[in-house]
């Protein structure tokens, strides 16, 4: 059989497993996380199923996609090969540029690839579909082709202003997506070293602690050296250019009113993370005695427990001494023989499963390469987003 009509098929027999009543809470739940306006655009709310169906993890484990391969057994090699490829659907916005056959050749605005696309209808599905309109929509690998997953959403071309925001947006939210291209990722991680050059020319390492009440100042500071550093002949004063990517005074938020410093901390891979407390943890860390305090076991626990912050502030303290590592340890997991050399890595994936999941990517987006050929969809690069470690919590271990 046609393997794109037979990925068509399993693609409905999945959709039907899919909808079974044993996933409607599941199911529910993540159609009630979108907004009302969302959810009664059909195409959107498709879009949202095809993503419950590949990606999102049940409760219990596994994916509705991992349930239904467990469920059909009488399922080929060849078949369980491509349902195991669609676990990472690509997610874009994508210029039609041509027909051939029953294919749309497109090129996706968010990673900058093109393309060979199938609707799993046949042609009949893409048949309403002109050479320059727009498709916002997932694709699944068939062979070497892909197949759209969900119901796309359609623009035509005199709407490419508007389709340029959306490809902005998705880009910013969902980075992975756009460093799917082996270039933009190369681009990524070389943007975010020179910004790590500025960093540690300005404040004299990669690392430096800071009032709480000083980081939005600090990092407009290091938001100016780093544009005049970089800045090329003919490029704007920063005068004229500052406050374009955001204020940093979102910084200056409530939360970080209990915070008496910030840590701001340039690793090479993880880029620039700002970690509430980090002076209080540095002591901590000097003198393992003080971990007996509530505030200070708050401060480390929250690095260690919160999922949403890197290894990086741990790994960083533990590495000045590991003898005094051990001590804090030990003391805050109440386990004598803890060692931070064997336990370590193995105690922060315990808690971080996701950040070992996954390989760190750059935190600096590179600017749309369309742009440059004319197209209005924005330029210059964006200003990183820091990983951010917030106040502790109440709780400890």
């Amino acid at each position: 059989m046609d393997r794109m009509r037979r990925a068509g098929d399993l693609k409905v027999e999945l959709l039907e497993f899919g909808l079974e009543p044993r996933f409607a809470a599941e199911r529910d739940a993540v159609l009630a996380d979108a907004s009302d306006e969302t959810a009664e655009d059909g195409a959107v709310a498709s879009q949202l199923i095809d993503s419950f169906l590949l990606e999102h993890e049940l409760a219990g484990g596994g994916t509705v996609l991992d349930r239904f391969l467990a469920a059909r057994p009488d399922l080929g090699d060849e078949d369980r090969a491509m349902l195991l490829s669609w676990r990472d659907p690509v997610e874009g916005v994508f210029r039609v540029d041509a027909r051939e056959g029953a294919a749309l050749v497109a090129f996706n605005l968010v990673d900058e690839r093109t393309y060979r696309m199938h609707s799993n209808l046949g042609e009949d599905g893409s048949a309403a579909v002109a050479v320059g309109d727009f498709l916002v929509t997932r694709l699944v690998p068939v062979g070497e082709d892909w197949m759209i997953s969900g119901e796309p959403v359609a623009f035509a071309a005199e709407d490419a202003a508007d389709v340029y925001e959306i490809a902005e947006e998705l880009a910013w939210h969902h980075p992975e997506q756009v460093f799917r291209n082996p270039e933009k990722l190369a681009e990524g991680w070389r943007l975010q070293a020179e910004h790590r050059a500025s960093f540690i020319e300005l404040f004299g390492s990669d690392e430096v602690v800071v009032p709480a009440a000083e980081l939005a100042d600090r990092l407009e500071e290091l938001d100016r050296h780093h544009y005049e550093r970089t800045r090329e002949p003919g490029d704007p004063e920063w005068a004229e250019v500052a406050g374009e990517g955001g204020s940093r005074a979102d910084l200056r938020v409530e939360e970080w009113e209990e915070a008496e410093t910030a840590g701001l901390v340039y690793d090479p891979e993880e880029g620039l993370g700002v970690y509430a407390d980090f002076g209080l943890a540095e002591e901590a860390f000097a003198d393992p005695d003080l971990v007996v305090k509530r505030r200070y076991r708050e401060v480390i626990s929250m690095y260690v427990r919160d999922a949403t912050i890197p290894p990086v502030p741990v790994r960083r303290l533990a590495a000045r001494d590991t003898a005094k590592a051990d001590r804090v340890f030990r003391t805050l997991l109440n386990k004598p023989r803890f060692s931070w050399e064997r336990d370590g890595e193995d105690l922060l994936r315990r808690y971080k499963p996701e950040h070992y999941a996954h390989p760190p990517l750059p935190l600096m987006m590179p600017p749309p390469g369309y742009a440059s050929a004319g197209e209005d969809g924005g330029g210059g690069v964006s200003a990183p987003a820091a990983r951010a470690g917030g106040p502790a919590g109440a709780g400890d271990f």
